[in-house]
């Protein structure tokens, strides 16, 4: 027999499936843990990287400056002491020579105090014009502003594109005979970059202290010149700490990034580095994703595997019940079929007595006492065909038939049985195809559940009956029967409902909540009806929620 669950079966099977959930709970927080440490690690792994080759690039943009203000130190020694005249042929091809060694240099030339340029490596072919307003000049002129020994990006005016100047003062106190200065191609800082090799999506950057960039690597954030002083870099970090590193959530990168930097002391330049964390977290990402895909897929595993973990467990359940009940339900049929033999020998021989006294009486008043007996009599023979078909020794005279067309032809009776005050509603299922029935019985079970569920609400209510076509899975009916189709009867009320005690008895003979007013035997005959149609008696009942009688009757075959 089909049964609500109880309700320590509901809460059986909601704390298996929280237990389930809750060791996936546990097992995503394992997971995610790690996940987190393998990210950190490789965030952890590219800050070192990144702060070892910042420390690398200072140290050789340092150096590099370094060599060039030797040289340019030795030119100033060289003017101071000797009085050469302008574009002296043996100054110019010593300053060639030291040139040679430093590619990174494009020219060095010699500014008098006029501000016109007076030795240099590119003469004659540089231009005689004077550089009095460039202010890595003018700086020199003004004794109380402080020197910076390298200037901003600027762009050449004999047309040879951009650089930096590195600048050493000739002369000693008042006696100024004019500027060193050295153009540094920025190309080579971008080629050099290029050569250490930066992964995708990230940058090498060298900067002016005044936040101009002057180089990069790939070239595709900035352009040189453009000033980043309103970068978090300058705006933030540089006056707290010459070196270090932190994460830039914004600004003209499209992803954050980790910012490695590291000021130069000895001139004002800082070198950085910007690492894409989208880019050195790609790998870890992908496996990510794979990781939660599996975690998801476990997770609908896990609770697949319990769901049928449970639908076992109830089927079980259910066959167990249907045994038990098959066994009561045997012994009782045993027991009714002994007792409606022998009823019916003893109705048998009154019927044939009443029937002897009728041909032989005349008086009106035995004939009226042999009426009442005989009304008994065909009572008694009503019970007994019941409780022959109960013990299944009458057999059931089973059709195909399209319950729809059944229940409209008894629907007026089923009024009448509802009572006056009880409104009772017929919801017609679209119903793929006939089903297997005993006509005769299927009428008086109908009959019997419309007076339960009157008797359920007192009277006044609503009782409904509806038909519609489902598998037994869909009826949560044993797993034998999960693939065969059925056509489900339905009698359901508005009523007091059953507690789960009633509920599993209620389809005992002889058992009844009525008291002396009821027999105890309509649900008993709909469930023995069923058995032997094959199909089920399913009873979904709530103290308070009212009842659901659902009739399952197998398909007709195609």
């Amino acid at each position: 027999m089909g049964l609500s669950r109880p309700r320590w079966a509901t809460r059986a099977s909601v704390a298996i499936l929280a237990a389930t959930f809750g060791l996936w709970m546990a097992l995503l927080a394992v997971v995610a843990l790690l996940q987190w440490n393998e990210r950190q690690a490789l965030l952890q792994e590219a800050t070192l990287r990144g702060a070892a080759t910042t420390a690398l690039l200072q140290a050789h943009t340092a150096n590099t400056f370094r060599a060039v203000d030797n040289v340019l130190v030795e030119v100033a020694k060289t003017l101071e002491r000797d009085n050469l005249a302008r574009h002296d042929a043996g100054l110019r091809n010593e300053m060639r020579k030291r040139l040679a060694f430093m590619p990174y240099v494009r020219a060095i030339f010699v500014i008098g105090p006029s501000g016109f340029i007076q030795h240099d490596t590119d003469h004659p072919a540089t231009p005689d014009v004077s550089l009095a307003d460039r202010p890595y000049f003018r700086q020199y002129l003004d004794g109380d502003a402080p020197l910076t020994p390298v200037s901003a990006p600027m762009l050449s005016r004999s047309g040879t594109g951009w650089f930096v100047a590195v600048t050493h003062r000739i002369g000693r106190g008042p006696d100024f005979r004019g500027v060193a200065v050295a153009a540094i191609q920025l190309a080579y800082f971008s080629d050099l970059y290029q050569k250490v090799g930066v992964a995708e999506g990230s940058e090498i950057l060298l900067f002016h202290r005044d936040g101009r960039l002057i180089a990069q690597y790939p070239g595709t954030s900035g352009r040189v010149g453009e000033s980043y002083a309103r970068s978090p870099l300058f705006r933030d970090h540089l006056g707290r700490a010459s070196w270090g590193t932190y994460l830039e959530q914004s600004g003209p990168w499209p992803h954050a990034r980790i910012f490695n930097y590291a000021a130069l002391d000895e001139v004002p330049l800082v070198v950085a580095q910007a690492q894409d964390m989208s880019e050195h977290l790609a790998v870890w990402r992908r496996w990510a994703i794979v990781g939660a895909a599996g975690l998801l897929l476990l997770l609908g595993a896990m609770m697949a595997g319990a769901s049928q973990y449970l639908r076992a467990r109830q089927d079980r359940q259910r066959q167990q019940e249907r045994l038990l009940q098959g066994e009561k339900m045997e012994a009782l049929g045993q027991l009714t079929g002994s007792i409606a033999h022998d009823f019916g020998n003893i109705l048998g021989v009154l019927a044939t007595n009443i029937s002897l006294i009728r041909k032989l009486g005349a008086d009106p008043r035995i004939a009226a006492a042999l009426g009442r007996a005989e009304r008994a009599v065909g009572n008694g023979t009503v019970l007994t065909r019941q409780l022959m078909s109960f013990s299944r020794k009458r057999e059931l005279e089973v059709v195909d038939c399209d319950a729809n067309a059944a229940i409209a032809s008894v629907l007026a009776l089923l009024e009448h049985a509802a009572g006056p005050h009880c409104k009772l509603a017929f919801e017609p299922g679209s119903l793929a195809r006939p089903c297997r029935l005993d006509r005769a019985q299927f009428e008086t079970a109908l009959i019997n559940l419309v007076v339960n569920a009157r008797q359920a609400v007192e009277g006044q209510g609503r009782i409904t009956i509806r038909t519609r076509s489902a598998s037994g899975e869909d009826l949560h009916l044993t797993a034998a029967s999960h693939q065969q189709r059925f056509v489900c009867v339905s009698v359901v009320d508005d009523g007091k409902g059953m507690p789960d005690e009633v509920r599993r008895r209620a389809v005992e003979p002889f058992f009844t909540t009525k008291g002396e007013g009821g027999t105890g035997f309509g649900l008993a005959q709909a469930y023995s009806m069923m058995e032997q149609l094959g199909g089920d008696l399913a009873i979904e009942s709530r103290v308070g929620a009212g009842t659901s009688i659902h009739l399952c009757f197998p398909e007709a075959p195609a």
